[in-house]
């Protein structure tokens, strides 16, 4: 099944063809927020405060994003109101991959989820593929935009993942902003959950190779 998101404010329309690659970046954010958990970095109210989803669809974009419509490759959702029963209106946290965006595509994408939620989006994962080179080596970069309440400016990390760095790089996200301002007293906000750029290389790996296998 194909994605389509829809970018009013540039008249953009983008079909996206979900892949193995889609579904590996996923397992890798599960797999971080479950050793997490197994460390004790949250309490068991994670369980009955946050949803997690896979491509919800979003077209309550507001200013000059309004008419926009986005759906994530993977999307963490506070839950919030009376003993939160209710969805937050946008997620806290979105990642998206792909192949064939710019670094200004990139860029723009981040800005309709970060702006057109007026900062309710606080982190927006991005996983960005680049095409084999002649002697088949392929590429990947993480990008990390985040911003604060009332949608301020952005700031972006990059982090190279394939091939692997010189040195090893620890991005987070806090759990201030996987509740996007609203974490449960039985938990610290200030807390920082490691992204592990060395599991996500390693699963990306298992998906080239699955798909450069031969069929039997």
């Amino acid at each position: 099944m194909y994605r389509i998101r829809w970018f009013s404010s540039e008249r953009r329309l983008k079909v996206v063809m979900p892949s193995m690659m889609h579904g590996c970046v996923g397992s890798w954010l599960i797999q971080t927020i479950n050793r997490a958990r197994g460390r004790g970095l949250m309490s068991d109210d994670w369980e009955d405060t946050i949803i997690t989803a896979i491509a919800p669809e979003y077209k309550n974009f507001i200013g000059k994003y309004a008419g926009s419509m986005k759906e994530a490759d993977f999307t963490i959702i506070p839950l919030i109101g009376p003993n939160r029963k209710s969805l937050a209106p946008f997620p806290s946290v979105v990642m998206e991959s792909g192949r064939y965006e710019s670094s200004a595509q990139l860029k723009a994408d981040a800005r309709v989820w970060q702006e057109g939620s007026a900062g309710a989006v606080r982190v927006v994962l991005q996983v960005k593929f680049y095409e084999a080179d002649c002697d088949n080596n392929v590429a990947l970069d993480l990008f990390i935009s985040r911003t604060a309440p009332g949608g301020g400016p952005a700031s972006q990390e990059q982090y190279h993942i394939v091939p692997a760095p010189p040195q090893p790089q620890y991005p987070s996200i806090s759990l201030d902003e996987f509740y996007a301002g609203h974490c449960p007293p039985t938990m610290d906000p200030k807390t920082q959950i490691t992204l592990d750029l060395e599991m996500l290389r390693d699963l990306v790996g298992v998906c080239f190779r699955k798909r450069d296998a031969p069929s039997p």
